[in-house]
């Protein structure tokens, strides 16, 4: 699954292709600012706080599981928000320098329920719907495996 959250975050947050979740800091120019385009200079009006906000749709969670499933999800992610925007913003810092270049992000929707598939993603940039399967992290619980590490 957490292959699939790779290629599937990138087109929630409108960045158009998978990275990795490890993003070093920005460099800084010689007054300490964000040298955002590389230059060396202050000239670049772009910080991590601009592309930030370009890379944050509004977020939406639908808990259609309130059983065993939808409780091992509560309990492994307990800030669906923060975890979805997060990992999204972390995508969009390895594929973006500047707020202009990030493709807009309106809307999503995160859908946890019972599915015998894992997860999909639906929709355009401007409004994305994400279902992650509560039945697969129980199957991964169940396996042994790491529920929190499957998500992230």
């Amino acid at each position: 699954m957490r292959a699939w959250l790779m290629l599937v975050v990138p087109l929630v947050v409108g960045c158009g292709g998978a990275g990795s979740d490890e993003v070093s800091a920005p460099t800084t120019n010689a007054d300490g600012n964000a040298d955002t385009d590389g230059s060396g200079s202050d000239t670049a009006t772009n910080s991590w706080a601009a592309l930030d906000e370009a890379c944050t749709p509004t977020f939406e969670l639908d808990l259609q599981d309130t059983g065993p499933g939808g409780q091992l999800f509560v309990d492994t992610v307990q800030d669906p928000e923060a975890f979805v925007l997060g990992t999204g913003r972390r995508v969009c810092r390895v594929l973006y320098r500047k707020a202009e270049e990030v493709r807009p992000a309106n809307h999503i929707k995160l859908i946890i329920r019972e599915d015998e598939i894992p997860g999909w993603k639906a929709g355009d940039v401007g409004n994305i719907t994400v279902m992650i399967s509560s039945s697969h992290l129980l199957n991964v619980q169940s396996a042994g495996g790491d529920v929190a590490a499957e998500l992230a």
